[in-house]
């Protein structure tokens, strides 16, 4: 395994001769029994860089070589599950960024390293081996990255180190929303998707206020203090929800102001005047208690 690690490594970047020389040994009997006999380490290694290299072959033969070998495909999996995690990371560091005020400047050069990264050859060539099987994790991944792009649409026009990424994300736009006679269509794929994702979170939010509804109430009594403003997209808020209704499989960054507002007007007909939410734009609190004065809610543009 070895020896083929090393062949890969030394490809030309482009198909020819040499990749298909290769493509025999890798096909052969001989080395699918070396690949069973190797600890996990090595197999891992060795399919991390024949992922890697995949680009480097003919799309018949990165075809082959996928339906092939189960690790190749895990292997595949795992790279794009983990390019989603990259760029939800950066997500939120965006919106703890927006939260304090702060500009998006700072957040660019890591930003324009992850979609170098997406619009390298070895990715892009491994996203597009992605099966029916691998279908929430390639729709995780474009709605990452639509909700990402959107941001930077919204935030890297006029700031210093925007232009590069506005640069990255025209061609990361195309690449991955471009349909042939259509155009793109990654707005409407996105509003779509939101919206789905915000019927599903209200679809959950009944089910579990109709059969344990203490159990909300008390949650959001904790995070909620009588009489104190609080914005909707705080990241307790978000906690909070995600414990009550949701799981790890549901999509973070796409629950809505609005959304929320009206799950916590359907919370306050379980929970009685001490717990009646008031609703303000995108902030929210419980009455202030008995006899104190709460502040009043700060004025709106």
């Amino acid at each position: 395994l070895a020896e083929l690690r090393r062949r890969l490594a030394t490809l030309p970047s482009r198909p020819g001769a040499a990749a298909e020389e290769l493509l025999e040994k890798l096909m052969d009997d001989k080395t699918s029994n070396e690949v069973e006999g190797a600890d996990a380490r090595s197999r891992q290694a060795f399919f991390a860089d024949l992922r890697l290299s995949l680009f480097k072959l003919s799309e018949s033969a990165q075809k082959d070589l996928v339906e092939r070998f189960q690790e190749l495909r895990i292997e595949v999996a795992r790279l794009v599950d983990s390019m989603t995690q990259e760029i939800s990371r950066w997500l939120d560091e965006e919106q703890a960024s927006r939260r304090s005020g702060g500009i998006a400047t700072p957040l660019f050069p890591k930003l324009k390293q992850l979609f170098q990264a997406v619009l390298s050859a070895p990715f892009l060539t491994t996203f597009k081996h992605l099966g029916s099987a691998e279908k929430r994790g390639k729709e995780s991944f474009l709605l990452k990255l639509a909700l990402c792009l959107r941001v930077v649409a919204e935030r890297a026009a006029g700031e210093m180190g925007g232009e590069s990424v506005l640069g990255q994300a025209a061609q990361l736009r195309k690449r991955f929303f471009h349909v042939e006679g259509y155009g793109e269509l990654m707005e409407d794929w996105l509003q779509n998707r939101v919206k789905q994702s915000n019927e599903e979170f209200a679809n959950r939010v009944g089910i579990v206020l109709g059969s344990s509804p203490q159990a909300v109430l008390a949650r959001l009594r904790r995070t909620f203090r009588p009489g104190r403003w609080l914005s909707l997209d705080d990241p307790q808020v978000e906690e909070d929800l995600f414990a009550l209704f949701l799981d790890d499989a549901f999509p973070r960054h796409v629950l809505t102001n609005e959304a929320i507002a009206k799950v916590l007007q359907r919370v306050s007909s379980y929970g009685g005047a001490t717990c009646d939410f008031q609703i303000y734009g995108s902030i929210a609190r419980l009455p202030p208690a008995a006899g104190s004065v709460g502040r009043a809610p700060p004025p709106q543009d």
